[in-house]
């Protein structure tokens, strides 16, 4: 029986052997380039498998590379806007094709002289039918996001980042939603002369499916509002695909504003009204933000769209430009890239975990690689192959020998400063708010003043209720996406009273909405000290007033409060956009220790004032009747803004 065992295992092995070997010998690589009728080569060529949903587009090079799990008799479809369709017979020994697209020749009848009515009006119809047009329930595309950074001077690479991506994103109507995006393998490379050309980290990149979506965010040439106002429009030509059947409007633009300098082509089909592809630039040298020394030198956009089940979806976009460094005085070159591998309609997406989602302030360059770095490998089966993965970049041994890979053996042994000092600031958090709460005082009407054997004090009213206006300035760290400490420091913001308080307090955060931006029930709690007075009135009883040793002078303020160390609960909502986090909350305030206390405020100038705390009731700042009850509202209300860093 062992005998009999141990052959049908050495025969089971043989056979799982020869499965792989044939399984591995099926996948076939077709591969070639496309030009045109004068040798130059023809970018983002659709390439379809007949009667297959298996296909790809040629690269920038009219490069193109389909893989097939196994072999399929059949012929390519090759087809681009502009140019005649061609068919092409495939077999095992098609490994290397050249195929030459032929341009259509417009006849005079189909040239066409558009008046500025009839243009606008085909604007405004593409743009109506943006809903009709593309999705608008969430869509979740798994595609690939490249970015680079170049020294236009030694034309050596300063960073590389190459990434397969999970993005969920909301419908085409609602164009202000942020979108989601989970990292599922990533490999950066970092050159060690990059901070000497520039040493400024890009964010945000990585979410350039969303917001380098012209479509999704209605950019303003695409609106007929902005005809022969913001953008002068030319009709181009009109242009056949699909084997002729059919036809889409180029029309071209140019900015009619002095503040902008954006000119670009749109192509409209004209069958269905929908946007194919859209590209513009901007030459205008811009500085974006006064704080980093970069200047814009140069952007070129493009973005291509596909269709899918009868709607259209974001096929590939991306961004070429030039910025110049103020403080390096060096020029270097750019390139954001994503390209969509897989989109299913059928299915409505689930919300990508919180803990799992790039934050879009996080530097892309400096996530920690993927332990395998060649990961392009898992994807080579997918119906549609994507740009980035044919238009393969090969960087020089030498460069290579010199970059970090961020890797986890990296991390083992220790990163630079710098990075250790990123990864601690990334969690750190400021906000700024506008606080309120109420004084309270009962049974009192009037109140008197003096200065220790003063007969003749004076008599000021005393305020039911005041509300105190407050602003509250937070630092917080963020210990899990769930889970914040926050320190927050709270001042009166006008002088009639005084509220001081310094609180330090645990978030927990409940996420409530999940697609899109989220939205959050923060609930907190901790503790805080600190004082405050209610204003009493002015004492001037024509002599210095002496308390405490110190010489406040003839005219000083008086306030009645309390020191106090409290307890803290709250309630609150947070609603996150990018960066920034706009948020509400309320907090219960439990009193633990108490001591009342008068405040003598006097003006030195007109920045600073001298303050002096004593005891109430004082044997010098007499107050009649000394019963007084002074109280802060046990609630408190806070709205603001958080920023992460």
């Amino acid at each position: 029986m062992v005998i009999y065992s141990k052959y049908l295992q050495n025969v089971w092995s043989l056979l799982l052997l020869l499965v792989c070997f044939c399984s591995y010998a099926q996948t076939v690589h077709i591969s070639g380039r496309i030009l045109d009728e004068k040798k130059q080569p023809l970018p983002f060529v659709s390439i379809q498998l007949e009667e297959r949903n298996t296909g790809t587009v040629t690269n920038e090079q009219g490069y193109f590379n389909l893989v097939l799990e196994h072999f399929i008799n059949g012929r390519l479809i090759v087809s681009s806007i502009g140019y005649k369709t061609s068919y092409q017979k495939i077999s095992k020994e098609s490994q290397k094709l050249e195929i030459i697209l032929t341009a259509y020749v417009k006849p005079l009848d189909e040239i066409f002289i558009f008046p500025d009515s009839s243009l606008k009006a085909l604007l405004t119809k593409a743009y109506d039918r943006i809903n009709y047009n593309y999705p608008q329930n969430s869509i979740e595309l798994t595609g690939f996001y490249r970015s680079y950074h170049k020294s236009v001077k030694s034309d050596k690479y300063l960073d590389f980042s190459e990434s397969s991506l999970k993005v969920q994103e909301s419908g085409y109507q609602k164009s202000n939603e942020d979108a989601q995006v989970e990292v599922l393998k990533v490999r950066n490379l970092r050159f060690p002369q990059r901070d000497s050309v520039d040493y400024v980290r890009y964010y945000g990149g990585a979410f350039m499916a969303n917001w380098n979506d012209p479509v999704k965010m209605r950019e303003s040439f695409l609106n007929p509002a902005s005809f022969n106002k913001r953008f002068f429009y030319q009709l181009e030509s009109i242009s056949k695909y699909n084997i002729g059947l059919d036809s889409v409007y180029v029309i071209q633009f140019m900015s009619n504003d002095k503040q902008e300098t954006k000119t670009g082509k749109i192509w409209i089909d004209k069958k269905t009204m929908a946007y194919r592809r859209i590209e513009w630039n901007d030459k205008d040298p811009k500085h974006p933000n006064p704080l980093i020394p970069i200047n814009r030198i140069v952007r070129n956009y493009l973005t291509l769209y596909e269709r899918q089940d009868s709607t259209n979806v974001l096929k590939y976009t991306s961004i070429r430009g030039r910025n110049y460094n103020e403080k390096t005085k060096q020029e270097n070159n750019y390139v954001l890239e994503f390209v969509t591998a897989t989109c299913d309609l059928t299915k409505r997406p689930k919300p990508i975990p919180l803990e799992k989602r790039l934050k879009y302030g996080e530097l892309f360059t400096e996530l920690e690689s993927s332990e395998d770095f060649y990961f392009w490998d898992e994807y080579t089966t997918i119906d549609k192959d994507p740009v980035l993965k044919m238009e393969m970049i090969i960087i020089p041994a030498n460069e290579i020998e010199n970059a970090s890979y961020g890797s986890s053996n990296e991390i083992k042994s220790g990163r630079n400063l710098k990075t250790k000092i990123y990864n601690l600031k990334k969690r750190i958090i400021f906000s700024y708010a506008l606080h309120g709460t109420f004084f309270k005082s009962f049974d009192k009407d009037q109140l008197r003043l003096g200065y220790l054997n003063q007969t003749n004090m004076s008599a000021s009213g005393i305020f039911k209720s005041t509300f105190i206006a407050g602003s509250m300035f937070s630092l917080g760290y963020e210990l899990n996406p769930y889970k914040q400490l926050r320190i927050d420091f709270t001042e009166g913001l006008f002088n009639s009273n005084i509220y001081q308080y310094t609180s330090l307090k645990f978030y927990q955060y409940y996420l409530i909405k999940k697609m899109g931006n989220p939205l959050f029930i923060t609930a907190s709690i901790g503790f805080s000290n600190g004082k405050t007075g209610l204003n009493l009135g002015e004492l001037s009883p024509g002599i210095d007033i002496v308390v405490n040793d110190k010489n406040l002078g003839k005219n000083v303020k008086v306030f009645l409060g309390d020191r106090r160390v409290n307890g803290l609960i709250g309630l609150g909502l947070e609603y996150r956009k990018k960066r920034l986090s706009y948020f509400g909350e309320l907090n219960y305030i439990q009193n633990i220790h108490q001591k009342e206390i008068l405040l003598l405020k006097r003006k030195k100038n007109f920045l600073f004032t001298k303050t002096v705390i004593v005891d109430f009731p004082s044997t010098k700042i007499l107050v009649s009747p000394e019963n007084l009850n002074i109280g802060v509202s046990p609630i408190s209300m806070a709205f603001g803004i958080r920023m992460r860093l």
